[in-house]
């Protein structure tokens, strides 16, 4: 289903792409680089700016804001026996991670794109991984910007090569035309290629 949505978006106006380029853009451990003040910062506010709230829980923004600290902050795990507290990032695997991750994901983004003076045409995050185009001569300005938004968030970058770049299950190839052409893409290590 992801694909079908990716491909949508992608494929319906022609892209100038003699002076952008594509680049899937992937964070190095999100999980466990998450910063958990930041995240806390971010729910809360969220919460406070949440109109239906009350409709949806009899919980305060207070006593929910408690027990989001004690997920993000009760992180402890065993490894070859031994006990340990995890103190940085959020839990892999814990059903908050994914939704505080996302949260700050979209600060980070957000702040990102609403301070760069000429951010990229055409931005799309699954998780993440991130399908960018834009100028190539803004790009590793771009990338300079986004790793200085959040210190413990860095993003690597991997650009198209001869006009095609991978990104999730798909294969992004730009045609004559400027439009994206795609087809289903298995990374070399999938054992059902």
């Amino acid at each position: 289903m992801v694909s079908f949505d990716v491909v949508s978006l992608f494929t319906k106006d022609p892209i100038q792409l003699a002076l952008n380029i594509m680049v899937s853009l992937d964070l190095v451990s999100l999980f466990t680089k998450v910063p958990i003040q930041l995240a806390l910062n971010i729910a809360k506010q969220r919460l406070q700016s949440d109109p239906d709230l009350s409709q949806c829980t009899g919980f305060s923004t207070s006593d929910l804001m408690k027990g989001l600290e004690i997920c993000l902050i009760s992180t402890n795990f065993k490894f070859r026996g031994k006990h340990y507290k995890q103190v940085l990032g959020t839990a892999m695997g814990s059903p908050v991670s994914s939704v505080v991750a996302n949260l700050v994901m979209e600060d980070i983004e957000t702040r990102a794109l609403e301070t760069f003076t000429d951010p990229p045409h055409l931005w799309k995050r699954y998780a993440d991984d991130t399908f960018v185009i834009m100028k190539r001569s803004k790009l590793s300005k771009f990338l300079t910007h986004l790793n200085k938004i959040e210190n413990s968030i860095q993003f690597t970058m991997q650009k198209e090569k001869a006009g095609c770049l991978p990104f999730l299950d798909l294969l992004f190839k730009h045609s004559p035309s400027g439009h994206l052409l795609s087809a289903v893409y298995h990374k070399p290590t999938n054992p059902f290629r």
